[in-house]
């Protein structure tokens, strides 16, 4: 898969031969903008034992950085999806199954080279990582994406995004992991999503 927007170059990455990449971006990102503590402090890398079954989406400029990122994970692996580990039991509903047919975005950023662009060409790098998704799912054959959100109006990925942009619905939370923030169980029926006019003009599906 390859995608393309104003300079901009999206493609599945080739894991784990560029390991390090992702895991620096996701260092940068999640371990010093956003103060989770995960990842490996001495090489400043962010990386987990779900990354070696993962689909891996990047977005590169003309200088061949990495400027957006995302993960997907089919349901029904080993080592099963994110929302499946321990810490996310609290946001699942009842019945909750998952399989061949669905799958999780997990990971989703934007480096801080875009996030301090102008506000146009970061909307390109989300928006590329948002195609990118809806096209792998799609020719996968995968029907139910799922992702954990929360409502940070400041967040460059939130509940509002996902819900006016995408059309996923919250299906589990909320929950506050830490105080003061929300975090929703999101998931998009891509069936429905596909056939509505908003999407399928959105992602030139």
């Amino acid at each position: 898969m390859r995608a393309a927007s104003s300079g901009y170059t999206g493609r599945i990455l080739n894991y784990p031969a560029e390991a390090s990449d992702i895991g620096r971006l996701r260092y940068e990102v999640f371990v010093r903008q956003l103060g989770w503590v995960v990842g490996d402090r001495i090489t400043e890398t962010e990386l987990d034992q779900l990354d070696g079954e993962a689909i891996h989406l990047g977005v590169y400029d003309h200088d061949c950085n990495l400027n957006g990122y995302a993960r997907l994970i089919r349901g029904g692996g080993v080592n099963g999806m994110l929302l499946q580990q321990p810490e996310f039991r609290s946001l699942l509903p009842n019945q909750f199954d998952v399989g061949p047919t669905t799958a999780e975005v997990s990971r989703l950023c934007i480096s801080a080279r875009g996030a301090r662009l102008r506000r146009n060409q970061a909307k390109q790098i989300q928006y590329l990582l948002f195609r990118m998704v809806y096209e792998w799912a799609i020719s996968g054959g995968v029907s139910t994406l799922y992702a954990t959100v929360n409502d940070d109006a400041a967040a460059s990925i939130n509940k509002a995004v996902l819900e006016r942009l995408l059309l996923f619905r919250v299906v589990g939370g909320p929950h506050q992991f830490k105080p003061g923030v929300n975090t929703y169980l999101m998931m998009l029926d891509l069936t429905s999503a596909a056939a509505d006019p908003r999407s399928s003009e959105f992602f030139n599906l």
